[in-house]
């Protein structure tokens, strides 16, 4: 059973994350009163024991010691998260904190909350939200620095395009007017961040599957530029 890192995802300083998120009005509106789990030890009174950690009493403790909330993360989501932030380069405590983070807001919000995403400026709004917990630098908005992928490859869209082109993917995201592998690999060309367009893509890609009418995937979006090398099947 995976055992959750204290520096990332069980450190106390966790917590002190989250209600300052809870501040977001946006972040209020799709959490209410939901508190992520996974502590080490029992956060209030109101915590249950589950597997090697704690977890709200509101929440589901599962046999293989994984636990899950409406919109909570199980054993497989930590995994993938680990993994995930490995392959970005992006491992640090507080990275690995701020995309656990994220995916709780978005996993939670998908299933909570649909109808945030049938809307291209109340989508554009959600993913730069989460763009900024995912690196707090997103905050400033989109890219305004030139990005390449290679010598081989032609570089990414230039800054001063990326607003208008990522109205059109929000627009098409929003309509499913493309298929989610697809607007995963136009989101990745676009590159709209400058950092954390891996991992804001993977979350986004699963949205769209789920808007799909598909379970939510346990399983990294596909590798359009040759670079995944995943520890997990």
């Amino acid at each position: 059973m995976l055992r959750h890192s204290k520096d990332a995802y069980t450190d106390r300083h966790v917590r002190k994350r989250w209600a300052r998120l809870a501040k977001e009005p946006l972040i209020r509106v799709m959490l209410g009163d939901f508190v992520p789990a996974g502590d080490a030890e029992p956060g209030s009174e109101d915590d249950q024991p589950c597997g090697d950690h704690f977890i709200s009493k509101d929440m589901e403790c599962h046999k293989d010691g994984g636990s899950e909330a409406a919109g909570g993360l199980t054993e497989r989501d930590l995994l993938l998260i680990h993994d995930q932030a490995r392959l970005q380069h992006a491992d640090s405590p507080e990275q690995i904190s701020g995309l656990t983070d994220a995916w709780h807001a978005v996993k939670y919000s998908v299933k909570n909350s649909p109808e945030i995403f049938e809307d291209p400026e109340k989508t554009e709004n959600f993913a730069r939200l989460i763009a900024s917990i995912i690196e707090p630098r997103n905050e400033k908005g989109y890219r305004r620095v030139p990005v390449t992928f290679g010598p081989s490859k032609p570089p990414a869209v230039d800054p001063s395009m990326v607003p208008q082109a990522m109205q059109g993917l929000w627009r098409a995201f929003s309509e499913q007017l493309l298929e989610p592998d697809e607007w995963y690999h136009q989101f990745e060309k676009v590159h709209p961040l400058e950092d954390g367009n891996g991992r804001l893509g993977d979350l986004m890609w699963k949205v769209a599957k789920v808007r799909k009418g598909e379970e939510w995937p346990d399983t990294h979006p596909p590798d359009f530029f040759g670079t995944d090398t995943s520890e997990l099947g």
